[in-house]
């Protein structure tokens, strides 16, 4: 049986400045369609037109789309049948109310609904096969104009909504099993009445309606099939970006905390995890709408003029809130907190960059004075210390609009990534089983009411880092410009290791994560051998007749091991910054940061040389950074560590499936070396009164900084302890987490079978 995937690679950098994804490094894809197009079996694109597509979405120059992403609408696509019009509509439908679908327990059964066409002919794979085969033909002639930007478009809004709608199927009975690899089937409770039961049977995402079509529309795009910041979380489900645009330009006072509350309260999203009412909420209630999505799927919760006039209001609308339940308020909050720091950021960096670009440019001109070239540096440095301060402020407004007891349970849950030790808790040990992707035979209960027979389904376990709130890219890039964090953010990627996760080599991808913490001295027996031993998803995929786009490049099996033998150790924190910079944001973001580098590099040469007062500026962005990375760490504790878990999710597991005791704590450390270099260079150096006492200053918040971190950190430690203790009951007692902790969501969970 043909992989649905076979990759090759068509560049491979030895580039000691950077390793950017599809500029740099080159993948070719080649998928099997056959069953989908016989006359043309083979869909093959590469760099060219995963940049062409990720381009026409994307902003160049800052972190933000460009263009207001919508639901799923194939109306340009005037070579569509009307059967597969109809198909997309329903698709289109059942991801914008997936949350409704999931709330009572029937999205799976519907997605299973919309697979079971696929009998017919037509189904969301043969559709998404058409739909970017069309945009990869027209790549080379049209990319750029308005026909190809708009149907780029257009498949990234399904690239948004079928993110959202796996993971609506994943979580549909989470709040029963408090996992999303557990599943329902007919069965006895303990006194022997028919009832449902759990049992660990597994949950597999139908190749037709998710599984290919999430392959396809992640690799156009660069990425991979993973729920993610900017793909699907924050950067690209906001309904109306334009407007809070407008309102943070005009209308938002950063020195007023309620100000930033109100402007963050108006954005609205595409997509939700909570629903508009909820039977437990006590500052908002409404008659007349079902908890159930609409038959006709006519209304949605935005368009309020359509609600019944005489429908309860919110509490606190006095205040700015919506007339929604309170969940969905601190979901919304959470979400768009982040986003609106990404356009604090995108309003001002262009600006920032230009002002760098003209002091590099003054420096060199024989015409111009030293304090002329110095003018625009401390101009830029000044305004990046305000989009930081600005930053953090908003920031820091989260509880007034997210309430942290609501976090745990109504929040996190869902924006776990499907990495590190979200597996075997949250999701199953293996990952998520993806069908007809791979050629492993496992064995699944379809856990309906019908019956319990068991079932064959071929396809591949997929590991991948997911949404994180530090997925972001603005941090990296201003880490950069206050002179530097860590090289973690900016070192040149190893690009086997990137490769490997641009071509999803799952069991190499997981080697090469376990080999890298280890010293040099441990990994001298790895051989050429067993690097090629290893990649059993290369040979698998790999396209060895090179049809099609550029020659193949063999690979470098024995410069690989040489390399992997002399790596030093890095820490959890370098392998996950390494896996943000390869698949899981745009490849413009990643360009944005090596671009921010090579800018600030030479800025930094004449700061160094010529403007060493600017220094001063660069230590107060340091604390800025610090400042802000502190404060996000306080918020774990009250958010997370001061509430319980909701189902088997850990509380000591981030999001993007890092500990938490581990992963801000290394960054903060960055940050405070940095800084602390920089005070130790004003003291070395004697500066004016004026200025030592601002060191001496910032000295004493460093310190303070320092047992700040450290009593958070123990406290976290402590949690971790205690889970793992839970852990080792579970494993002894064969229990599940669920029946140790208890259930955090407010149902009965019952024994696993």
């Amino acid at each position: 049986m043909a992989p649905f995937m076979r990759t090759r690679v068509t560049q491979a950098s030895d580039s000691k400045a950077r390793t950017v994804p599809h500029i740099d490094l080159g993948v070719h894809y080649t998928f099997d369609v056959s069953e989908y197009t016989p006359a043309e079996p083979e869909l093959a694109f590469g760099a060219e037109e995963i940049v062409a597509a990720t381009n026409a979405c994307w902003n160049k120059t800052n972190t933000e789309t460009a263009y207001q992403p919508a639901y799923v609408d194939c109306s340009c696509w005037s070579s569509l049948s009307q059967a597969e019009q109809e198909l997309m509509r329903v698709f289109s439908n059942l991801c914008r109310f997936g949350v409704w679908h999931m709330s009572d327990h029937s999205v799976r059964r519907r997605v299973l609904e919309l697979e079971a066409r696929a009998s017919s002919g037509v189904s969301v794979a043969s559709v998404v096969t058409r739909l970017v085969r069309e945009l990869v033909r027209d790549c080379a002639a049209k990319k750029g104009t308005d026909d190809f930007v708009q149907k780029a478009r257009a498949l990234n809004d399904m690239y948004i909504a079928i993110g959202w709608l796996e993971k609506y199927y994943l979580f549909q009975d989470y709040d029963l099993f408090g996992d999303c690899h557990t599943s329902r089937r007919p069965g006895h409770d303990s006194e022997g009445a028919k009832g449902t039961v759990a049992a660990e049977i597994g949950v597999y995402l139908p190749k037709n309606t998710i599984a290919r079509p999430y392959c396809l529309l992640a690799r156009i795009f660069g990425n991979h099939e993973e729920f993610t910041y900017y793909n699907h979380y924050v950067g690209a489900s906001c309904a109306n970006m334009e407007e809070m645009r407008r309102w943070m330009r005009e209308q938002v006072d950063f020195d007023d905390p309620e100000s930033i509350k109100r402007w963050v309260l108006r954005f609205e999203s595409l997509y939700d995890f909570q629903l508009p009412e909820h039977a437990d909420s006590t500052e908002f209630g409404r008659t007349g709408i079902s908890p159930k999505a609409p038959a006709d799927y006519e209304l949605w919760p935005s368009d309020y003029d359509l609600w019944p006039a005489n429908g309860a209001r919110s509490s606190r609308a006095a205040e700015g809130f919506p007339d929604v339940s309170e969940f969905l308020i601190s979901e919304r909050y959470f979400r768009f907190v982040h986003l609106a720091m990404e356009m604090v950021w995108s309003d001002k960096i262009d600006e920032i960059c230009k002002l760098l670009c003209t002091g590099v440019s003054l420096s060199s001109s024989s015409g111009s004075s030293s304090d002329e070239a110095k003018a625009p540096i401390a101009q830029a440095l000044q305004l990046l210390l305000e989009v930081e301060r600005r930053m953090n402020l908003t920031f820091k407004s989260l509880p007034r609009g997210s309430k942290p007891s609501h976090y745990n349970k109504y929040v996190r849950p869902y924006i776990a990534g499907t990495w590190g030790r979200n597996c075997g808790s949250v999701y199953d040990a293996r990952g998520k089983f993806f069908e007809g992707c791979g050629d492993t035979l496992v064995t699944f209960a379809p856990g309906t009411e019908e019956g319990n027979d068991v079932q064959e389904i071929r396809g591949k376990w997929k590991k991948h880092v997911g949404q994180t709130g530090a997925g972001t890219t603005v941090r990296p890039i201003g880490d950069e410009f206050a002179g530097g964090v860590s090289e973690v953010y900016t070192h040149p990627l190893p690009h086997y290791f990137t490769l490997a996760l641009m071509r999803d080599q799952q069991v190499k991808v997981e080697h090469l994560c376990s080999e890298a913490v280890l010293e040099p001295g441990q990994r001298q027996a790895l051989d050429a051998d067993m690097v090629l031993a290893e990649d059993v998803d290369g040979r698998l995929q790999s396209d060895d007749h090179g049809r099609g786009g550029a020659a193949t490049l063999e690979p470098d099996v024995a410069g690989e091991v040489a390399q992997r033998r002399a790596a030093p150790a890095v820490s959890p924190l370098t392998l996950m910054l390494t896996m943000f910079r390869a698949v899981t944001r745009p490849y413009t973001h990643n360009l944005q940061i090596q671009s921010g580098k090579t800018l600030m590099s030479s800025v930094q040469e004449l700061i160094d040389s010529r403007f060493p007062e600017l220094k001063l500026e660069q230590l107060r962005l340091q604390l800025a950074c610090l400042t802000h990375r502190l404060d996000h760490y306080y918020y774990i504790q009250f958010y997370i560590n001061d509430f319980g878990a909701s189902g088997k999710q850990l509380r000591t597991a981030a999001t993007g499936g890092s500990n938490t005791t581990d992963f801000l704590p290394d960054l903060i450390d960055s940050n405070m070396a940095q800084a602390r270099n920089l005070v130790n260079f004003f003291k070395s150096n004697e500066a004016g009164a004026p200025v030592m006492r601002l060191v001496s200053e910032i000295e004493d918040r460093l310190d303070e900084f320092a047992a700040g971190k450290a009593k958070i950190r123990q406290n976290s430690e402590v949690i971790q302890s205690q889970e793992q203790a839970v852990a080792k009951v579970c494993d002894d007692h064969r229990l599940s987490c669920c029946d140790v902790y208890g259930n955090a969501s407010g149902y009965t969970v019952q024994t696993v079978a």
